[in-house]
C-alpha cells in the first residue's frame, strides 16, 4: 500500500458565525488523484488554505497530518548566516505566519552550524 501524504482529521474552520470547513476527514495517498467540487462558498478553497497553513489551524479545530507528522500549528524555525531570509521566504510560499530564529543565529553560522 502507498505512503498517505495528506490527512486532516475533523477539520474545521469558522469566519465569525460562518462554519466553512466542518470535521472534514481527507486522506491522499501517494499516486492518488482526488477532487473537491462544490458551488462557489461551498468551502473548498478554505480547505486547502487549512492543509497548506494559509488559514492557521489548532488542535481545537481539528488536525493536519503530512507523510504521517502532525503539522498543525507548526512554527518554521531555523538558524544560519541566511536562514532568517530563507525561512521567510519559505514561510511566505507556504502561508505560515510565524518563523522562530534562533538568537544566536550568526554565531552558528561562523562555525558551519547553519
Amino acid at each position: 500500500m502507498s505512503e498517505m501524504i495528506v490527512e486532516t482529521r475533523d477539520l474545521s474552520m469558522r469566519f465569525g458565525g460562518v462554519l466553512a470547513v466542518n470535521n472534514v476527514n481527507f486522506n491522499l495517498r501517494e499516486r492518488e488523484l482526488r477532487c473537491l467540487i462544490g458551488p462557489n462558498g461551498a468551502g473548498k478553497s478554505t480547505l486547502f488554505k487549512c492543509i497548506t497553513g494559509l488559514h492557521p489551524i489548532n488542535h481545537t479545530n481539528g488536525r493536519v497530518f503530512i507523510r504521517g507528522h502532525d503539522v498543525t500549528g507548526d512554527t518554521l524555525q531555523c538558524f544560519g548566516g541566511a536562514g532568517g531570509q530563507h525561512a521567510s521566504a519559505v514561510a511566505d510560499a507556504l502561508g505560515m505566519s510565524t518563523v522562530f530564529i534562533h538568537p544566536l543565529a550568526g554565531v552558528l553560522s561562523a562555525y558551519g552550524m547553519g
